[in-house]
């Protein structure tokens, strides 16, 4: 304002006419990251906001009855008080929280947004995003995966059961999705405001109104990642028994070892090539991808090397 830039939010509050902002307001300011420049916390905002208030109201009468106190209208007293204010150690509100909050005063995601954090499940479940489901024909079959942004839970007319119209939303585009009956009350429990889901179902393209009809709902933190895997490239020549009783020591070492392993057995000459997939009791730690390939260059030599494949990704891509 005219008075120049804030020094804090205990500052912008005492310089706020507290008669036409209220506390509601300065919630939703706090909820929607309007203070985030000033690097606290939106908890820590959020639980101070009685206490900073009590200080900026006190600061006003003090200033408006020109009496000294504790909250004196001495500037060097002012930045004394701004600068000294401890705010409450609280941890940050969850992500999901905080783009909860985002959403409801907003309208949209402003930091984030919650399918961020399920991509690689998104990827490996072969989803087809929103916006080019209205490029398919209609009855084909879908996966699509979105948050719920809103619910509308009807009874039907016939059987009296329950059922739901849902709009399915992921980063980019929404749709209609349709619940009925025989899946709803299977399902039912999975759909709630904001919650993260994998929908498979058809499409419905009838009167040129893209919808899925859906044939299974389940919560995206329900969906297992399918797990990355192992390509071990080796020359035919260097194979011999006692490297790949090395191989087979180093593995049986992994504390960790869901991800598969595959051999690919390369005969430089011919060019052919033979796979072998090793028992699941032998798999590698994807978090010990160079120390596993540092063992297979010691034990088959240079021509040796790893691959980890991510299950979204085609194979000869070094992951």
């Amino acid at each position: 304002n005219e008075q120049g830039h804030f020094d804090s939010f205990l500052d912008f509050c005492t310089r706020l006419d507290l008669r036409k902002v209220n506390k509601r307001v300065l919630e939703s300011l706090i909820k929607c990251g309007a203070f985030d420049p000033m690097g606290i916390s939106r908890a820590q905002l959020f639980e101070a906001l009685d206490e900073v208030l009590a200080i900026a109201q006190s600061m006003q009468k003090q200033k408006k009855s020109q009496q000294k106190s504790l909250f004196s209208t001495s500037s060097g007293l002012e930045d004394s008080l701004n600068q000294s204010f401890t705010y409450p150690d609280v941890p940050e509100w969850s992500q999901n929280k905080l783009l909860s909050y985002e959403k409801e005063l907003l309208g949209i995601f402003l930091t984030g947004h919650p399918l961020k954090n399920y991509e690689e499940k998104i990827a490996a479940a072969g989803v087809t995003p929103i916006s080019e489901l209205s490029k398919l024909s209609s009855r084909k079959s879908v996966k699509i995966a979105g948050t719920v942004a809103h619910i509308k839970e009807i009874t039907t007319k016939k059987n009296k059961e329950k059922m739901a119209f849902i709009t399915l939303e992921d980063q980019a585009s929404s749709v209609e999705v349709l619940v009925f009956p025989s899946v709803y009350k299977e399902v039912e429990f999975e759909i709630f405001p904001d919650a993260p889901v994998l929908v498979e179902g058809t499409l419905d393209k009838a009167n040129e109104v893209v919808k899925v009809k859906a044939e299974s709902v389940v919560s995206l933190d329900r969906v297992d990642t399918p797990p990355k895997t192992f390509h071990v490239y080796l020359p035919a020549d260097h194979v011999t028994t006692q490297a790949l009783f090395g191989l087979l020591s180093f593995l049986e070492k992994q504390i960790i070892d869901d991800c598969p392993i595959m051999l690919h057995v390369q005969d430089g000459k011919s060019g052919e090539e033979a796979v072998i997939s090793l028992p699941e009791s032998l798999g590698g730690d994807d978090k010990e991808y160079d120390a596993f390939s540092e063992v297979v260059q010691k034990l088959f030599g240079e021509r040796a090397w790893v691959e980890l494949e991510s299950p979204f990704m085609e194979v000869g891509n070094v992951a």
